[in-house]
């Protein structure tokens, strides 16, 4: 906060939440919020696609040792799910091909389809889905589908993480409407059990799905992501202006 004014003339920001905090802890550093891109980034994927009532979606992330963490809870809530609706399904989105291998390694022979890619979509077809922390969490919201964060690391970088983070919420679309939409299951309480009762609540419940996409929705709507390129341009395009305009008005005085 002490370094960044002296470095940075503009800074352009895509939530609106950190205009203010600039605003407390850097005044001096001039901030635009311009809006987030995301949005006209996954307009053009939203598909007319009817929601499949007995698939469940498994968004582990995109790099093997996250989905080493926290792939295993999801697996375990989709036995239990499983045992009491055998009629579930459940579908993993995988980022690249090692990560679907050590995926269906990790399910261990369990009737869970393993695909490479198509992350969007399936969110856009799933009735719920338990979602890792991360950019996936934001599109989920973006797509409407109802879900869980789920997120796990190892015991020493989560002792390190709480020590520096004091953030209330670690879901960005909890961040954005400063109170939980979107359950979380973070750590010690990504436990199976958990994450079974609060998927098999959403899907026994329509009305409380509809609430989340919702409240999902108008925190998404905050992100004014509209032409965000077009304004961030514009942005700068005018802090460069009134520095060259001031630098000829110096010259002059000169």
């Amino acid at each position: 906060m002490k370094k960044i004014p002296e470095l940075v003339d503009l800074m352009m920001v895509v939530f609106p939440f950190e205009k203010d905090f600039y605003r407390e802890h850097a005044p001096a550093l001039r901030v635009e919020f311009v809006g987030h891109p995301v949005m006209e980034q996954l307009g053009c994927e939203r598909r007319e696609i009817k929601r499949e009532e007995n698939l469940v979606a498994l968004l582990p992330g995109s790099r093997e040792a996250e989905v080493e963490h926290i792939l295993p809870p999801m697996l375990g809530a989709a036995w239990l799910l499983r045992r009491e609706r055998p009629e579930l399904r459940f579908e993993v989105a995988a980022a690249s091909e090692k990560v679907a291998a050590l995926a269906r390694t990790l399910a261990q022979g369990e009737p869970v389809e393993v695909r490479v890619g198509g992350a969007r979509e399936l969110m856009q077809r799933a009735a719920a889905g338990m979602v890792a922390s991360g950019t996936a969490t934001l599109q989920s919201a973006f797509f409407g589908l109802p879900y869980v964060l789920v997120y796990r690391v190892s015991w020493l970088t989560y002792v390190v993480a709480r020590w520096l983070v004091t953030v209330r919420h670690l879901g960005i679309v909890n961040v954005m409407a400063g109170r939980e939409i979107v359950p979380e299951f973070i750590q010690q309480r990504a436990r199976p059990e958990l994450l079974a009762s609060a998927v098999a609540g959403l899907l026994g419940d329509r009305a409380r799905r509809e609430r989340m996409q919702r409240e999902m929705a108008g925190a998404m709507a905050a992100l004014e992501g509209e032409r965000a390129a077009e304004r961030a341009a514009a942005v700068a395009l005018a802090a460069l202006d009134a520095a060259i305009a001031g630098r000829r008005g110096t010259e002059i005085q000169n």
